[in-house]
């Protein structure tokens, strides 16, 4: 029993110094954790001292970010203000010269149509209506010096870009650097006589050295008259000929004095003669020569380059008119009745007596197409504003059609005008009577003019409809594609259009032998046009077939037109000929003339 208690004893004993130790590691434990709360306690004050100075930096940016709305929007205020009170002011005159953007200003309303002495009212006019305070006065003598100026400034830049270019064409000037084109307009003169030898630019102007300029000249682009042809020749001999003496100038300087010497005597001695005459320029004119023949073969074509290019819409301008004359031919060859010949008033009248004089006034008037489409443009859009029926005729046809109209402008010689016209005039003929039937009865005395009686005749005449109908077929066709095609593209060389107009005889030629493929059911399926695509309009094209029946005469008149244009076209394509200048002209030297 006694070992039984003192082994219990001792069991108690162990217990208690595990009690004493599990104690210590308490106490120990709680030590650290009174530690950590104090610590932790800390980091919270920390961090509410934190908060609140957090809380104060955000009550503080906030009153600066409200400040600072406020300073931006007096800051624009003040802005705006200065800008307003800048922008509401114009000034004529800046330190006492007339400033660039009154100049500008001054330039383009001039250029509009305003007269000198109209600027300066119109400018004070304008900005006062707009706000804007005009400081100074633009005098008709101000306006007067400002356009001379522009005119000498457009004259400079013309010139430097010419001479820095690597080459131009003449007319509109367009000028070649590093393979961009860029176009100038050299202002319109009115030469004495149609004589290329008289025109401006035929002449040389001996106050004015333009030989280094001239050798930059590489082609001229115009119309197909003759004496245009005649004044490309002559530019082209103007530029070898001073080719050859600017050649011939560097050779004598190159001679040396001692060789040169004798030259200058002689030179002289001739002058003294006779003013310089033939013997000083035969005396030169060997150097000249053998300074040109120096050079090597790639360089004299280069040097020599010029090439002349008839523009492409005069092309078919004028293959227009051959077809409409070859129309015309078909009525006499054929002897069939032809359109209605429209008297004017005076030849009316001489009719009307008859006699020689009667005989005569038939013999000289005409009808057709083309004359049909001149009266209905002199009527509708003449180019003098107060005669015809501008308005009248846009508020009627705006009324009926939807949209405010002008009708094409053939009292100008406007491109294609004719062709619209036609397509005009058939695709609301029924509109074009009742308007003429209105203006007759607006009339006190209920009659027409003889322009409108005229106009009446020939929308009332089969074989004149018949005429616009194959003349708005070739526009439809043809012209409104080809010219298409030119404009699509600014930068098209006019040298490489060799193989586009192949295409054009090759449309012509088939529409010849088969008028079918414009006048047929097929026609709106698989278009016969040049190039292919759908007619420009193609409801001209419906009224045309839908009045086919009507007008017996349509298939023949159609391939006279087109063979008539079919053998003008080949006059106006000579250039593009084999052997001919083009043809073996290289790319850079095609793109450097044009």
């Amino acid at each position: 029993m006694k070992e039984k208690l003192e082994k219990e004893r001792a069991e108690w004993k162990e217990e208690r110094k595990d009690l004493k130790k599990q104690g210590r590691e308490v106490e120990q434990e709680l030590t650290k954790t009174k530690k950590k709360l104090e610590t932790a306690e800390r980091k919270i004050s920390d961090l509410r001292a934190n908060k609140e100075n957090l809380n104060a930096n955000v009550h503080r940016l906030d009153k600066k970010i409200a400040r600072a709305v406020d300073q931006k929007d007096r800051a624009i205020d003040r802005a705006m203000e200065k800008t307003k009170k800048e922008v509401n002011t114009f000034e004529v005159k800046q330190g006492g010269i007339v400033s660039n953007l009154a100049r500008d200003v001054t330039q383009n309303l001039v250029a509009i149509g305003l007269k000198p002495g109209m600027v300066g009212p119109a400018v004070n006019t304008i900005l006062t209506a707009a706000g804007v305070k005009v400081k100074g006065n633009l005098s008709c003598t101000t306006v007067r010096r400002a356009i001379i100026e522009g005119g000498v400034a457009a004259d400079l830049q013309l010139v430097e870009a010419m001479k820095e270019s690597d080459g131009f064409t003449s007319h509109f000037i367009m000028v070649n650097k590093d393979g961009t084109h860029k176009d100038y307009f050299a202002g319109l003169t009115r030469a004495p006589t149609h004589t290329s030898q008289e025109h401006p630019l035929g002449k040389q102007n001996s106050e004015i050295n333009l030989c280094k300029l001239i050798q930059l000249l590489t082609g001229m682009h115009s119309d197909h008259a003759e004496d245009q042809k005649k004044l490309a020749s002559l530019l082209e001999a103007l530029k070898q000929a001073w080719d050859r003496e600017l050649h011939g100038e560097d050779a004598l300087l190159d001679l040396g004095t001692v060789a040169l010497f004798p030259l200058i005597a002689k030179a002289t001695a001739t002058v003294v003669k006779n003013a310089g005459g033939q013997e000083t320029w035969n005396s030169l004119s060997e150097s000249e020569q053998e300074a040109f023949a120096k050079l090597n073969p790639v360089q004299q074509c280069t040097i020599d380059l010029f090439v002349w290019s008839g523009c492409q819409i005069h092309k078919d301008l004028n293959t227009v008119k051959w077809g409409a004359i070859a129309m015309g031919k078909w009525w006499v060859d054929n002897g069939v009745q032809g359109p209605k010949k429209l008297l004017n008033k005076s030849n009316k009248e001489a009719a009307r007596i008859g006699g020689a004089a009667g005989e005569h006034a038939e013999d000289v008037s005409v009808g057709g197409a083309i004359k049909g489409t001149s009266i209905a443009g002199t009527l509708f859009n003449h180019k003098d504003n107060k005669k015809g029926q501008h308005d009248t005729y846009r508020i009627f046809f705006e009324e009926k059609l939807g949209h405010l109209g002008t009708f094409p402008d053939t009292s100008n010689n406007h491109f294609q005008t004719h062709a619209l016209a036609a397509e005009q005039l058939l695709l609301h003929l029924d509109l074009y009577k009742d308007f003429l039937l209105q203006v007759k009865d607006w009339k006190e005395k209920r009659n027409w003019s003889n322009l409108e009686q005229n106009l009446w005749d020939a929308l009332n005449d089969i074989p004149t409809l018949t005429e616009l109908a194959a003349l708005a077929v070739y526009s439809q066709t043809i012209s409104v594609p080809y010219v298409s095609y030119i404009r699509q593209n600014r930068n098209q060389n006019a040298l490489d259009m060799g193989p586009y107009h192949q295409n054009v005889l090759s449309t012509c030629k088939a529409v010849i032998d088969n008028p079918d493929l414009v006048l047929g059911a097929d026609a709106f399926h698989t278009p016969p046009t040049l190039g292919g695509d759908q007619f420009h309009r193609p409801e001209v094209m419906y009224t045309i077939h839908a009045w086919a029946p009507s007008l017996p005469y349509l298939r023949p008149l159609v391939q006279w037109f087109f063979t008539g244009a079919y053998e003008a076209w080949p006059r106006f394509m000579t250039k593009f000929a084999e052997g001919r200048k083009v043809s073996e002209l290289t790319a850079e030297e095609r793109d450097c003339a044009f």
